[in-house]
């Protein structure tokens, strides 16, 4: 390897990119892509008809200071390694990496966990892109389910422009048409079936149908509102909490990316309830929601809702033994590992948690080991973001089961 020149390693989550570059060292430098770079044109068909159905892909609005800081990178570099999530859409970010950066001979590296030895067993078996696995994600993201979704009335639509600002999650634009400017929908995935805007349309165009579309992701959403209207989002968070029990269960699993319906995290929430005879374990479970993963909860989820919420570490049921007794009997519950999953997801996640069900207390259960007690600085970061004065306190377990 070169002395002057370092090689690029390029991963997905910035947090992900600030652990992986201590264990490599000084002889390479780790970027983030900050999840997709490129993506289908809003404004067009984003397909050559021409010739044979060919897309168009424009770098996704907000990511031109990213790819020119990693053209920038990967001229410097001796060595590029496109290292993004080990799954089919992981595959198509590398994808379309490669493609942006123009990179000649990319490797593809992949790693299931964050750890040293994960990180350089996967340097040491790079390999090309798998296009079947890239072609298998548009399939996938191309599927529908059947949901409710704006419908715009043409005849009626006048072009006026009103319905836009009452959708906070800028789902309306106004498009030139040959009879004039119409309100249409910018991405059906944008749309959460709610009629923010019904009322606003004083031709009465707008309706909300329902059929087969391409979900709704609340992920997605929400950087758009970043981008185009940080004011809304308080709105559109305001908007998803007074609707919660309204929404579909594909309107609830909030992946890191990707397809937002899996039936896994259908929100689910129920009282205690008297048990059947026959086989059953010695305690009674305590668990009265679903999900309980801390990347699959919806923030609006009606269980937190003025709760008492328990963030833990996925750990410390494994190894206390009175878990449900002590911990989350009449409890809310959020589970996840600090060591291993995306820090600043969670740091986002918990305080849109705290802003919008705004419980009445807050617990951290972790582990005694040293990077379990990344849980406590993660909840105390959300906290400031959130800025809310919420009662807190910690505990800590023994890996022996013990109380600390």
């Amino acid at each position: 390897m070169s002395s002057n020149k370092k090689s690029l390693v390029v991963v997905e989550s910035p947090a992900k990119a600030k652990t992986i570059n201590k264990y490599l060292g000084t002889g390479f430098k780790v970027e983030s892509s900050m999840g997709h770079v490129r993506d289908l044109p809003e404004r067009d068909l984003g397909v050559d008809v021409a010739n044979d159905f060919e897309p168009t892909y424009q770098p996704i609005a907000g990511k031109q200071k990213t790819l020119a800081a990693l053209r920038k990178a990967t001229k410097d570099a001796e060595a590029v390694f496109l290292a993004s999530d080990p799954d089919r859409e992981g595959e198509a970010i590398a994808w379309h990496l490669a493609q942006a950066l123009d990179l000649k001979s990319p490797r593809r590296i992949e790693f299931n966990e964050i750890t040293k030895a994960a990180v350089q067993a996967g340097l040491k078996h790079p390999r090309e892109i798998d296009m079947r696995r890239v072609g298998d994600v548009g399939e996938y993201i191309g599927q529908t389910l059947t949901s409710k979704i704006i419908k715009i009335d043409e005849e009626l639509c006048d072009g006026c422009g009103k319905c836009l600002p009452s959708c906070p999650e800028q789902a309306l634009k106004l498009v030139d048409t040959p009879t004039g400017k119409k309100a249409r929908l910018v991405k059906e995935f944008y749309c959460d079936g709610l009629g923010a805007c019904l009322g606003a349309c004083p031709r009465g165009a707008l309706t909300i149908e329902e059929r087969e579309s391409v979900p709704y992701e609340e992920e997605a959403t929400v950087a758009r509102i970043k981008e185009l209207a940080p004011k809304m989002m308080e709105v559109h968070l305001k908007h998803l909490k007074e609707h919660a029990e309204e929404l579909p269960e594909h309107h609830c699993h909030e992946m890191g990316k990707g397809v937002t319906s899996c039936p896994s995290a259908k929100i689910l929430d129920w009282k205690e309830e008297t048990r059947s005879s026959g086989e059953t374990a010695t305690s009674d479970s305590e668990l009265r929601q679903w999900p309980v993963q801390l990347h699959l909860v919806p923030p609006f989820a009606p269980y937190f809702k003025d709760a008492d919420l328990v963030i833990v570490a996925d750990c410390v049921p494994f190894a206390y033994a009175n878990f449900h007794r002590d911990f989350l009997k009449g409890k809310a519950i959020a589970i996840g590992c600090p060591k291993l999953d995306d820090v600043d997801a969670y740091i986002d996640k918990i305080a849109r948690i705290l802003k919008t069900a705004t419980p009445r207390s807050l617990r951290v259960v972790h582990m005694e080991v040293p990077c379990c007690f990344g849980l406590v600085h993660i909840v105390q970061e959300a906290i400031k973001r959130a800025d809310i004065q919420t009662p807190f306190e910690t505990v800590k377990m023994s890996i022996r089961g013990e109380r600390l």
